[in-house]
This record gives C-alpha cells, structure tokens and sequence, in this order.
C-alpha cells in the first residue's frame, strides 16, 4: 500500500489482514488497557483500508462487498456496524444484483444484530427480515446452499425446528458432499432426542471427513444414547488422537471407559471438543 496506495486490491487484503490480527488479541481471556486501545486501532484500519478501497474504486461490487464484511464481523464490537454492513451490500447488489452471496450475507448481519442485547423486544422482527433477505438469495440462486444452511440457523434462532431440519434437508440436497450440513443436521436430531436419525447423519459426515474432530465426538455420544458402548468408546478415542490434548475429550473418555454418563460432570449438551468452521462459503 505504501508503493502504491491507489491499488485498490492491496487495502482489500491489508484490511482483511488488520481484521484477522484485531480478532485474534481480541480473542485473549484477559486483555491489557493498552492492548484494547491496539484492537481498537486495528479495527479502525481495518474500516479505513475498505472506505479507501470504495472511495479509489466505487464502481466495485467486490469492494463493498469487502467492506461489508469488514462490518460484519465487528457486529457487538463497534457501534452501528451491523448497519454499515446492510448498507454496504446495499451498495454492492446495486452493482451486481444477480450475485446471490450479498443477500446471503445480509441475512447472517440481520441473524448477529437480532442475537445483540439491545435488540431483545425487536428480535422476532429482524429474523424475519433475515428470512426475507436469505429467500431473496435463493431466488436468484435455488442451489446456493450457503443461503440455505443460513436460513437454518435463522430457524434455529427462532426455535422453529421443523424448518431447520427442511432448510438443512435442502441445503444437503444442493451440497451433497459437505460435511459441515450432515453435522449441523445431525445436532439438530441430537438435540431434539432423534438419535437414530443424528446417527445417520454424523456417520455421513464422518465419512466425507474421517478427521472432522466435532462430527466424530457428536457420533461418539450418540452411539452412547443408542447404547453402542464399544462404538461409542472407538470413536472418542480418535478423537482423542486429533486432539490429545484437550481436557473435554479427555474428561468424555475417561467417563465412558469407567462406564458414566459420557457427558458426566460437563452437562448434558453436545457441543463440540474444538471450534471449527461452518460450511464454506462460496460467491
């Protein structure tokens, strides 16, 4: 950027590369008063490299699409970036309005703006405007399974499980061989005591992904619920080959072997060993 600061491309990525730093400090269990003041002064060049961007190239679709996302993921963090978001997709369907990914986009910002405390009482109503922009993508785009799998979790926020399962259904239908939609669907069955259907669905996950940590843990408490001990004990112990170290697996297995409640001790709930990442998402 300093060799050629009217290269638009290059305050595309340096901002991007501002935001990953801020997001991971930020992610620290305890922070500093001057490591705050540094996050903050990350996230404002991460802003400034995407207004500079549309200011060198307005005519860019993918430029405010960048810096939409830019916003997007400093929702919570700085005051009206959900709709600075909004409006920079706006910006960026103005220019390219058959590009279902910025609708896509605009229904997760409406999903993290209804889940913001200040939003409690209007939460309902900006789901709903969600589904409106996420429909609006498959519209453009039936096969686009990203807005799919985004409409599923909008249903799930709303609690309406039914459709959550439909949404996943179709997204797997359009996305076959993603491993992160059988795992999603897969928890929703879980968590709804459907556990021969979970299992179906884990197990296909699994094998389109042997290593995917989370799927093969959700598999392990499954085959638990069904009663398939010894499967339920193989499996967490490859989990616990991924991921040696980490006291959860550690906890789970231990438990399972001495012939507990797997989830003994940490709750009755199926979360997953690591944080991993959600289906890809594709323009």
């Amino acid at each position: 950027v300093t060799l050629n600061p009217k290269q638009d491309s290059y305050l595309l990525e340096l901002s991007q590369a501002y935001l990953v730093k801020a997001t991971q400090q930020a992610n620290k269990e305890s922070l500093s008063d001057s490591e705050k003041r540094n996050i903050e002064l990350l996230v404002n060049n991460a802003i400034n490299g995407t207004k500079i961007a549309t200011d060198i190239s307005p005519n860019s679709a993918g430029n405010w699409s960048v810096r939409g996302y830019v916003y997007q993921n400093i929702i919570g963090l700085v005051q009206s970036a959900e709709d600075w978001a909004m409006t920079s997709y706006d910006k960026a369907i103005e220019l390219e309005p058959a590009n279902p990914y910025y609708y896509t986009q605009q229904g997760s910002v409406l999903a993290s703006k209804a889940l913001l405390p200040a939003n409690a009482t209007s939460k309902n109503k900006i789901l709903e405007e969600a589904i409106v922009k996420l429909n609006e993508a498959i519209k453009i785009k039936s096969d686009y399974s990203p807005a799919r799998f985004q409409l599923a979790m909008v249903y799930q926020a709303q609690g309406k499980i039914n459709e959550e399962i439909s949404a996943l259904s179709e997204a797997i239908k359009e996305s076959p061989n993603d491993p992160g939609l059988y795992y999603q669907l897969g928890i929703v069955y879980f968590q709804t005591g459907r556990y021969q259907n979970a299992k179906t669905q884990l197990e296909k996950a699994v094998s389109l992904n042997s290593e995917y940590a989370n799927a093969l843990y959700s598999l392990a408490l499954t085959y638990e619920k069904l009663g398939q001990k010894e499967k339920s004990l193989e499996t967490m112990e490859k989990v616990a080959s991924i991921y040696p170290n980490n006291a959860q697996v550690k906890k789970v297995l231990e438990n399972i072997r001495s012939g507990q409640s797997a989830l003994s001790g940490i709750g009755e709930t199926s979360p997953g060993p690591v944080q991993e990442a959600p289906p890809e998402v594709k323009k």
